[in-house]
């Protein structure tokens, strides 16, 4: 008679007693070093029946068991009683995130058997309440941290963490994964810096505009010469909060940015403007998610933009091409792990925007304009694989995004009014995302495994609000303009601006 009423590592197989009883406090490992796939772990003489497992009961298989592996639990228990001994069994074994395992009548009717059975990725994600990018991730990383050898850490960590209880499990799971909060959130606010930088050179040129429709800018001020230049510092801040989606906490971000833009332009005889700008600004994007992910970004951008009168109003455009320089970095320190991985790389973008308005004089100096605009814009990333200060680390990622092709929609309205103390602005839009619905990244794990896809959302509508002020002369103005930007989808997004403009 064999009595388990705590913890038991077994490292043999065959092991052989007239009857065995599991108590509510037996904690049962099967030695993953010497007990592999086929093996038949316990043989009763006399059998075993219904009471021999205790609601409570835990036992754990080898965490190298291959998915679809086979262990021959139980020969020789009472065929009547088979059926319950098969429940109170699966009831016992634990599972993981990456393997189920299921108890069944094995190769003879008095055997039970136990098979791991691979979880799907939306098995994985519905069980741990985490998302399906998640679940693929975890099954990817164990394959790289168990079923490869070379990082005994890694694989401690799994064995311990799989073999704790669901929080300790969903916490490594959610750290491996690739960090999809600072992913989406740098090229979120990579559109929205290229989309800062159009925005001020849409002020620009309606601060050249002559005639009426000279007023329709946000911050639009008195008319300048045929040839001037303007200095501008800009920043933002954005706060994409946790979300809750298929039951599971998508991670938001924040992100700060700060810069200067730099600009020249000449106007023609009918009024038309063409000019050239660069811009330099820095943004940090901080993860809200378990990896304590974050990226900082440098970006160059220079532009090249023109604007023309027409009977009505105006027909505007720019074109935008901006390199950024970035240093991210996640943590991972689920399963006793200690960990920092961090990454370089580059990525690209470039945008097209065409826009115009339509502005109509009403009584005491103000003017209401309709406006409207396309802006297309493409990113791409080059491919990085992480570095790591641990040696020959299985978990290190190799990340490939896929280009972002954005198309923005925005229509809108803008009043503002010709004082003697200057001219005050506000405005209002709606923009509605016409291209990539998502944010898509291919991930590999060094250690091994197959290529496994992450998602990130990008919410369609939003609406923008914008504030403007503008005070000056025919040699110099100075410009203050606010933007706020927020969707359903808890993104809350702030740009403020001071410019000066002289003339040359």
């Amino acid at each position: 008679m064999l009595d388990i009423d705590g913890t038991a590592t077994f490292k043999l197989d065959a092991q052989v007693a007239d009857d065995i009883d599991f108590a509510a406090t037996a904690r049962v490992y099967l030695d993953d070093a010497t007990i592999v796939t086929t093996d038949t772990i316990f043989t009763l003489n006399d059998g075993g029946d219904e009471t021999m497992i205790v609601d409570g009961a835990k036992i754990y298989m080898p965490i190298n068991l291959d998915k679809g592996g086979v262990l021959n639990l139980f020969t020789n228990v009472l065929d009547a009683k088979i059926s319950d001994i098969i429940t109170d069994t699966e009831g016992a074994v634990h599972d993981n995130p990456v393997i189920n395992y299921t108890a069944a009548v094995g190769a003879s009717a008095d055997d039970v058997k136990v098979t791991a059975v691979a979880r799907t990725a939306s098995d994985t994600a519905t069980t741990y309440k985490v998302t399906v990018s998640q679940g693929a991730a975890i099954s990817q990383a164990y394959t790289a941290a168990v079923k490869t050898s070379g990082d005994a850490s890694a694989y401690s960590a799994f064995e311990t963490t799989f073999n704790s209880d669901a929080a300790t499990q969903t916490e490594l799971v959610k750290q491996l994964a690739p960090q999809m909060d600072v992913i989406g959130g740098s090229s979120t606010a990579t559109r929205a810096m290229t989309g800062t930088v159009q925005g001020i050179i849409s002020n620009r040129m309606a601060s050249l505009r002559s005639g009426d429709s000279s007023l329709v800018g946000m911050s639009a001020g008195n008319h300048m010469s045929a040839n001037s230049g303007f200095l501008q510092a800009f920043g933002s801040t954005t706060e994409q909060n946790n979300t809750l989606k298929g039951g599971s906490t998508v991670p938001g971000y924040d992100s700060d940015t700060n810069g200067l833009a730099l600009g020249f332009d000449g106007m023609t005889e009918d009024g038309s403007v063409i000019g050239v700008s660069i811009s330099a600004s820095e943004t940090d994007v901080e993860g809200k998610g378990s990896g304590k992910s974050k990226n900082a970004i440098k970006s160059m951008t220079g532009s090249l933009y023109f604007d023309k009168p027409v009977a009505s109003g105006y027909i505007e455009g720019s074109l935008t091409f901006g390199v950024n320089d970035n240093n991210s970095s996640r943590k991972v320190t689920a399963g006793g792990l200690s960990r920092t991985y961090k990454s370089e790389f580059d990525s690209q973008q470039v945008s097209l925007k065409i826009g115009g308005g339509v502005p109509t004089e009403l009584d005491g100096g103000a003017f209401v304009t309709p406006f409207g605009s396309l802006t297309g814009t493409q990113i791409s990333a080059d491919t990085y694989t992480e570095k790591s200060g641990t040696a020959a680390d299985n978990l290190r990622l190799k990340v490939d995004a896929d280009d972002i092709d954005s198309l923005i929609a925005t229509v809108g309205v803008k009043v503002n009014k010709v004082t003697d103390m200057g001219t005050p602005m506000i405005s209002l839009a709606v923009n509605s995302e016409l291209g990539d619905k998502t944010i898509n990244t291919s991930n590999t794990y060094t250690g091994g495994g197959t290529a496994f896809t992450t998602t990130s959302d990008v919410e369609e509508l939003s609406a923008t609000l914008g504030l403007g002020y503008s005070y000056g002369s025919d040699l110099v103005s100075i410009d203050v303009s606010y933007e706020g930007e927020v969707n359903d989808d808890e993104y809350l997004s702030h740009y403020g601006s001071v410019r000066l403009v002289s003339k040359f």
